[in-house]
């Protein structure tokens, strides 16, 4: 599988095609890759690609024991106009040079020309690098173009937003900030902000006669239309006069992290685990009889909908660049590689990507928090690095969860002593569950609880903050995209204790 990742410095290459070891001493290369490849004939029916080292039936071959390319172990594909490029004849080798003739020439799109087993199995043949066993090439390389041929950056670097002034600032705290950051401007040596300050009570007093003519010149007619009514009590009646019902929303869903310890590998969190924000305390776990000091508190709480089941590998995993640094994934993205020191990733399970350091500076703090992503597995795969003999985990996810942003790897940082160091920018977690807010509350009985033999029976709740939620299903959800798990259906949604209120009324 061709991992997507764009990397300035290409070890990897070097690697592959050493044949000395650090110290200078020689070494027997172990696998065989593409370098590089030529159109060399003027009807552009001829290619030339050139190999790290001797191809096999060649003096000292890499591997050795490799049978012979024939035309079966090449494809070419890409095109735009001119697709479906067949390899006529079986290729004739030289040293480290495969000649390939084709019946017809491309047009001026990038194509591939890759080496494959056999055409039932598109892997490499046995001895030959997986990453270097393709290569992008252009027929009319050497043809005059038109075209701009200029591509597009895949990693483009961070683009700093510039401060804006808000011109849709209607109220007196929005008008209030809007002049002061003008006055800062203007005369930044100007501090003080002071309420009594002249400057200041000037500020204020304009800021408070634009809050006027703002409402006046709004709140009047805002109310009479469905459009601009900025109360719910409107939109509602507006919305009945059409036969339309106004839902009443859905709750929140997110995706929530959990790192273990050892000991938890194999034991599963149980679906409605509540997971609640930090309280007084600096206690990260709280026992079942805390839980009500921890409620009263008023944190806000969610629940997980479905069972997970844990491993501490999965806290922080890797990403594998096949021995190359300053890597990243591009927008779009939907395959990569992991390091495997005891994954046990399943088909269906949910990863997030997250940037843990700014590949500018290297810094926890400098990192984009906005740089994280959640993907849905669509294939795990485990093997070895051929080279030197890694563990790793081949993944790709579904194609509606690519990546939206380019989301760098590694990268050469200079700390503040001035040593340039590869880092791990960014990682991906496991040990994922969805969660939505809300408490579970068991033996909530009716007011009043005893139906009356006279007039209409209108129960209510001892609490009126009820959870709409749109029911959720774990297999069903395991098939669909992550980018799309935290929506819901408002007009699916149904209060979560609508089927309790049922039983209670007509039992």
């Amino acid at each position: 599988m061709d991992t997507q990742y764009r990397c300035k410095n290409e070890e990897r290459r070097r690697l592959v095609g050493a044949t000395e070891d650090a110290n200078g001493e020689a070494i027997s290369p172990k696998l065989n890759g593409i370098d590089y490849l030529e159109v060399t004939s003027a009807d552009q029916k001829t290619l030339k690609v050139f190999f790290l080292h001797n191809l096999p039936g060649q003096p000292k071959p890499v591997p050795p024991a490799a049978p012979a390319l024939t035309k079966s172990n090449i494809v070419i594909e890409g095109g735009a106009r001119v697709q479906d490029i067949k390899v006529d004849s079986d290729p004739v080798a030289a040293n480290n040079v495969l000649t390939v003739t084709v019946n017809e020439a491309g047009d001026y799109s990038t194509y591939t020309l890759r080496i494959i087993t056999s055409p039932t199995s598109l892997d490499p043949p046995p001895g030959f690098d997986p990453q270097l066993s393709a290569v992008d090439f252009s027929f009319k390389v050497e043809c005059p173009s038109d075209f701009d041929c200029e591509e597009a950056t895949v990693c483009p670097p961070p683009e700093f937003v510039e401060p804006e002034i808000n011109y849709l600032a209607k109220d007196y705290s929005s008008f209030r900030r809007l002049i002061l950051d003008r006055l800062s401007t203007l005369m930044p040596d100007w501090r003080e902000r002071h309420a009594a300050d002249p400057q200041i009570a000037l500020v204020e007093m304009m800021a408070y006669v634009g809050d006027h003519l703002s409402y006046f010149q709004d709140a009047v007619a805002a109310e009479s239309y469905l459009g601009t009514a900025r109360r719910r009590i409107s939109v509602r009646r507006h919305a009945r006069l059409l036969d339309y019902f106004v839902h009443d929303g859905t709750n929140a869903r997110t995706w929530v992290s959990f790192e273990v310890a050892s000991a938890a590998d194999g034991k599963t969190l149980p679906a409605k685990t509540m997971v609640l924000s930090r309280g007084s305390t600096a206690e990260v776990a709280v026992t079942t009889a805390n839980v009500a000091k921890a409620i009263a508190e008023q944190p806000v709480v969610f629940e997980t909908l479905h069972d997970l089941m844990l491993n501490h590998f999965h806290n922080s995993i890797s990403f594998y660049t096949w021995s190359d640094s300053d890597c990243c994934l591009p927008a779009g993205a939907t395959k990569a590689t992991l390091v495997d020191p005891g994954l046990t990733l399943k088909i269906g399970d949910v990863l997030i990507f997250e940037e843990v350091l700014s590949p500018t500076t290297g810094r926890v703090a400098d990192a984009d928090p906005l740089h994280r992503y959640a993907v849905r597995l669509k294939t795990v795969t485990k093997r070895k690095d051929p080279l030197d003999g890694t563990d790793i985990v081949d993944i790709e996810w579904l194609a509606r969860d690519a990546l939206t942003f380019p989301l760098c790897l590694t990268a050469l940082v200079v700390d503040d002593s001035g040593t340039e160091s590869v880092k791990e920018i960014s990682v991906a977690h496991g040990n994922i569950a969805l969660a939505d807010h809300g408490v579970t509350l068991t033996a909530e009985d009716l007011i009043p609880p005893v139906v009356s033999d006279i007039g209409l029976y209108r129960p209510r709740l001892r609490l009126t903050e009820v959870t709409s939620r749109v029911e959720y299903e774990d297999v069903q959800a395991r098939g669909e995209p992550a980018s799309t798990a935290l929506d819901q259906d408002v007009r699916e949604a149904l209060p979560a204790r609508a089927s309790s209120f049922w039983r209670r009324c007509f039992r």
